[in-house]
């Protein structure tokens, strides 16, 4: 018998789960550990969780991660590092794309839809920027705006 290193039950040595060179029962493996899909080797879920090393409904490991090629959902390249993927609601895009798809609000700094921007001349704003920045100071005369 042996005691879980995360819960400290004791379990049968037949029913111990190795992990990190550590020996878990079936419950906090399963609760804290997933297989990498590529090389085998337990990976504890809070990394695969946090880092997002979850591509294609598939979890990898630290190493096997970074061999693994990441593609731009928006036009299908291989993105040949990972710390150059763009993650935005969902997806995951190279910088062309990206900047293709988006936009800098020149007020907030945050990203958003090309389509739900406001540009004035050579700046653009989200549509809360706009109204805090010229709807609220308006005086009524004529302005070009241009949506999207």
């Amino acid at each position: 018998m042996v005691r879980c290193y995360r819960c400290g039950e004791q379990i049968s040595d037949s029913d111990a789960i190795e992990a990190l060179g550590q020996l878990y029962c079936k419950e906090c493996f399963d609760n804290y550990f997933c297989y990498c899909e590529k090389c085998g080797k337990p990976e504890r879920r809070s990394f695969v969780g946090s880092r997002a090393y979850d591509v294609d409904g598939k979890h990898y490991c630290r190493e096997c991660y970074e061999e693994t090629p990441t593609c731009c959902d928006n036009c299908g390249a291989v993105i040949p590092r990972k710390s150059e993927v763009i993650r935005r609601d969902g997806y995951r895009y190279c910088r062309d794309c990206f900047n293709k798809l988006y936009l800098e609000c020149d007020v907030c700094n945050l990203d958003w839809p090309r389509g739900e921007m406001i540009t004035v001349g050579e700046h653009h704003y989200c549509c809360e920027c706009f109204a805090s920045e010229f709807l609220e100071k308006w005086d009524g005369t004529p302005c070009v705006i241009k949506k999207g």
